[in-house]
C-alpha cells in the first residue's frame, strides 16, 4: 500500500468535512433515545447538514439512499465475540 501525499487544498476539505461530521454528530445525539430507527437518525442528519446550507456528495457519488452508514448493535452477537 502506498502512501499519498495531500496537498494543503485537500487537507483544508478534508478539515472542513471532519468539522462538518463533528457537528452532525453534536446535532443529532441529544435525539438518540432507545426506540429510535436508524432511519430517523438518517432523517436528523441530513436536516442538519441541509440547515449548514451542505449538501449530501455520498448520495449522488454513489447514488447511495442515505446520508451515512451506520448498524444496530447485536448484543447476542456481540456476546458470543467476547
Amino acid at each position: 500500500m502506498s502512501i499519498t501525499i495531500k496537498t494543503p487544498e485537500e487537507i483544508e476539505r478534508m478539515r472542513i468535512a471532519g468539522r462538518l461530521a463533528s457537528e452532525v454528530l453534536d446535532y443529532i445525539t441529544p435525539f438518540i433515545k432507545p426506540g429510535i430507527t436508524t432511519a430517523e437518525i438518517d432523517r436528523l442528519g441530513a436536516e442538519c447538514i441541509q440547515k449548514k446550507g451542505k449538501e449530501v456528495s455520498i448520495s449522488k457519488r454513489y447514488l447511495h439512499s442515505h446520508v451515512y452508514c451506520s448498524t444496530v448493535h447485536n448484543s447476542r452477537r456481540a456476546q458470543l465475540l467476547n
